[in-house]
């Protein structure tokens, strides 16, 4: 079995629901407050717009996440082998708990004032409208997009830039971040 969706269901959890050799749940737009019990063959989970409070329990075969604007505090329980997960409009205040083969999040609009705990191999983050003051620890060759931030605000002072559309995505191999805010 390919995929299965629960969309906008009225569910509360999935438990028993979802079919061993299910790849992919859809399960977006319901109550759900944990993942806990999916069988082990899930590799994706898309679960936006539900009431999930922790990540513990999954299956290490899972590979995309999709949890954002749900009631996460923490990313501890992350699936080692997740490469990406989208965690925005969350309540989390650190990025601890992020796997090491992570290559892409996105934890935009969250209560994280840094950006420590990042992976050394990760490749981009997205962390928009957040109130990160510090990107000390951040790996060097990162793609980073951090619009609305007091980073990013400073940035806009200190460089006379005006553009309030500017969003200062850092590619790799481009500007280097320590450069970037040293100015």
């Amino acid at each position: 079995m390919g995929s299965i969706n629960f969309f906008e269901k009225g569910l509360t959890s999935l438990v028993g629901l979802v079919p061993e050799g299910t790849i992919t749940v859809w399960c977006e737009n319901n109550y759900i407050t944990s993942l806990e019990g999916l069988p082990r063959s899930i590799k994706i989970i898309y679960a936006k717009n539900n009431q999930i409070t922790s990540l513990e329990g999954l299956s290490e075969r899972i590979e995309i996440i999709d949890v954002h604007n749900n009631n996460l505090t923490s990313l501890q329980g992350v699936p080692k082998n997740v490469w990406t997960i989208d965690c925005r409009y969350n309540n989390l205040t650190s990025l601890e708990g992020l796997p090491e083969k992570i290559e892409s999040v996105f934890c935009d609009y969250n209560n994280l004032t840094s950006l420590q705990g990042l992976p050394e191999d990760i490749k981009f983050i997205s962390c928009s409208g957040n109130n990160i003051t510090s990107i000390e620890g951040v790996p060097e060759d990162i793609g980073i997009q951090y619009r609305y931030t007091p980073i990013w605000w400073k940035h806009l002072r200190e460089n006379n830039f005006y553009d309030p559309t500017d969003n200062l995505e850092l590619s790799k191999g481009l500007i280097k971040i320590t450069e970037h805010i040293s100015r």
